[in-house]
């Protein structure tokens, strides 16, 4: 497949974005952030999307690709992204919070995307746990244990999750744990656990495995969806003028 350049737009996009945007970036004080994509057009400005990173710089650099064409993702979001950069508009990211870990990350980013659905944005989230799926579970009180099966086999070990093997089917089959470290000095890399799950044929049946963290109750609470206080939803909206 040739190799795709990206539109002149880019370059441009990018270093005014890096000068402006993550001036109040602190790197290294928290392993995690959550942040909003924000589609600005003359002095105003909206948020369009709730993600969470490891590298705020790296995931934006991504999205703005996505904007001009230079990287496919037919998702909601990228979807979104290229109707704006068609239409004119510019894109910031705002840095929301800071958390210790991916578990933290997940709630926190469930937990802004009902805030800012709640509060009239129109947001191109569409992933389990955040309430804007079709047929999701507004309200939820965790994250769902699906959400982990993009969960690198490395962070499953800095995390020291006990996971289990089990059918995809349900057909009744043994339920194996798995110590983490074991199985990653096993497996060369730090694949997804889905895509480690979905190598391992069922005892039972022969069809193809899931392997999640055990759903104990240490984890469950990790997952827990928590809203942004009142006053940190109201001064990000008083920061991007919309109060």
């Amino acid at each position: 497949m040739p190799r795709r350049h990206l539109p002149d737009p880019l370059a441009s996009e990018l270093a005014r974005a890096r000068g402006a945007i993550f001036a109040r970036e602190r790197a290294g004080e928290h392993p995690h952030v959550v942040y909003a994509l924000l589609a600005r057009q003359g002095r105003g400005r909206r948020p369009i999307y709730v993600g969470e990173t490891r590298n705020a710089r790296r995931r934006f650099d991504t999205h703005l690709k996505t904007m001009f064409g230079g990287r496919d993702d037919d998702s909601a979001r990228g979807q979104r992204l290229r109707a704006l950069g068609v239409a004119g508009h510019r894109l910031e990211m705002e840095i929301l919070e800071g958390v210790p870990h991916r578990l933290a990350a997940l709630g926190c980013e469930a937990g802004w995307v009902r805030a800012l659905a709640a509060s009239g944005f129109d947001l191109a989230n569409a992933r389990a746990g955040h309430g804007l799926e079709p047929g999701g579970a507004v309200g939820a009180e965790r994250v769902p244990l699906s959400r982990l099966r993009a969960l690198p086999l490395s962070e499953a070990v800095v995390l020291e999750l006990d996971l289990e093997l089990r059918c995809r089917a349900g057909c009744g089959a043994q339920v194996l744990e798995l110590p983490v470290r074991e199985l990653a000095a096993r497996i060369s890399g730090s694949p997804p656990l889905g895509q480690i799950g979905g190598a391992v044929a069922c005892a039972g049946c022969g069809g193809a495995s899931l392997l999640e963290p055990v759903p104990d109750p240490g984890l469950l609470a990790a997952l827990r969806v928590e809203a942004p206080p009142p006053e940190r939803l109201a001064a990000f909206l008083d920061g991007i003028g919309l109060r």
